[in-house]
């Protein structure tokens, strides 16, 4: 197992810890780790909220000293992220009374104190629209090579997600999937199998992600 440095560990065991959002860190350190192995150029987080598994990619990859980015899309809107839910569910009531103003200008206040404004970029706008930027890169030569799906958890946005995002991702490419225990996620999981094999799954009091690998391409059917 790859050593994290002291920067990093104390990123997942210490900082991260004052931050909101649910991402565990167990999780933080699979992230990183991950970078440190693969090495990518470009790395994509679809879900952002307040940055705490986006800025662990972000640290990781500094530590690299890559010369790559790390994008991170998040429309910090209670609209978009309750889209898809019925109207009764308690994902989409909690959704559209959170202050969303607050959860972004706490991202970017620690994107400051972190020193990552240069590495960390946001797309604020819905998963839908912010494709067609990483069509253009994919299209370029600059293919995703590390992707972490953990957006609105609706079936139609998380299936969706996949359908956008997985074609451009470049064969042996790495893909975290967060919350497989959810019910509205398991269409989107079937999708992911079209395109990758059965996915390492990582369970926790708090967490339950799979972390997949894509096919190369001498492996499609």
């Amino acid at each position: 197992m790859t050593k994290l440095s002291e920067g990093l560990e104390e990123y997942a065991s210490e900082y991260m810890l004052s931050m909101h959002g649910w991402c565990t860190p167990e999780k933080a350190r699979d992230l990183m780790r991950t970078v440190l192995e693969e090495k990518p150029k470009l790395v994509v987080e679809i879900g952002v909220f307040a940055g705490k598994s986006l800025f662990a990619l972000g640290a990781a990859m500094e530590e690299i000293k890559s010369e790559g980015k790390v994008y991170g899309i998040e429309p910090w809107n209670n609209v978009a992220c309750a889209q898809g839910y019925e109207k009764e569910d308690p994902n989409r009531m909690w959704w559209e009374g959170l202050n969303m103003g607050q959860i972004e200008r706490a991202f970017y206040a620690v994107r400051t104190y972190l020193n990552l404004g240069e590495r960390v970029v946001v797309l604020k706008t819905k998963s839908s629209n912010a494709v067609e930027k990483f069509r253009e890169l994919h299209r370029a030569g600059t293919p995703i090579d590390l992707l972490h799906i953990d957006g609105n958890h609706s079936e139609e946005a998380s299936t969706s997600d996949v359908d956008l995002f997985m074609p451009l991702v470049k064969p042996g490419g790495v893909v975290f999937m967060d919350d497989l225990n959810w019910d509205s996620t398991k269409r989107a999981q079937e999708k992911m199998l079209d395109f990758c094999g059965e996915p390492r799954v990582e369970k926790g009091e708090a967490h339950c992600y799979g972390v997949y690998k894509k096919r190369e391409e001498s492996e499609e059917a």
